[in-house]
């Protein structure tokens, strides 16, 4: 088997004590200077330090947490960085670029697993497969929305409308508890976005 190390091809990656490069590296060298003391490659001083779960400095810095301030003052950085040369067009780096047909096929297969039953962010324990009680029927409806003339509660909007149960119960059909919205503010309702209250 041909292995090429540090430019050279045909030579083996030298044998080292992982427990010296440890040592090495806890002590404060780098990847590239462990590498150098051991005669090994850097890339095999890694798969060591991953292997034993050593965590590698420089990659998110593990154990070290930043005054709000200081990530405060990130922020703006960025943000001001961002409004100065946004990422459109050529820019940002998916530019051009399409995923493939496999991979928009597991994006939707782990979607729709993470997202089904009580993954699901508006997931209310499967209110929604309950049936309604006996007398939710159209004429009931079709009274509540003229009482509310045919306008959304929520936002006076006219079209998609739904018959509404203020306190979520599917049993309680008194007239007091029923209500007219449309569709995107029931949806909004359901989401946590809408509030009913005055």
């Amino acid at each position: 088997m041909i292995v090429r190390t540090k430019g050279r091809i045909g030579h083996p990656p030298a044998p080292f004590n992982t427990g010296e490069a440890i040592g090495l590296y806890i002590a404060g060298l780098s990847l590239n200077g462990v590498a150098r003391v051991l005669g090994a490659t850097n890339r095999s001083i890694l798969r060591r330090l991953i292997k034993c779960k050593i965590p590698r400095r420089g990659k998110g810095r593990p154990g070290i947490r930043l005054s709000i301030e200081t990530r405060r003052k990130m922020s703006e950085a960025k943000k001001k960085q961002l409004a100065a040369n946004p990422p459109i067009g050529e820019r940002n780096s998916f530019y051009g670029k399409k995923h493939k047909a496999e991979t928009i096929h597991k994006m939707k297969a782990k979607l729709s697993v993470m997202f089904t039953g009580a993954g699901n962010p508006q997931w209310q324990g499967g209110k929604s497969l309950e049936p309604y009680a006996p007398g939710f029927v159209k004429v009931l409806k079709r009274r509540i929305l003229a009482r509310d003339q045919y306008r959304c509660r929520a936002c006076g909007g006219d079209s998609s409308l739904v018959v509404h149960h203020v306190d979520s119960c599917k049993a309680n059909h008194a007239e007091e508890n029923l209500i007219v919205l449309c569709r995107p503010c029931h949806r909004k309702l359901h989401a946590g976005k809408l509030s009913l209250l005055p």
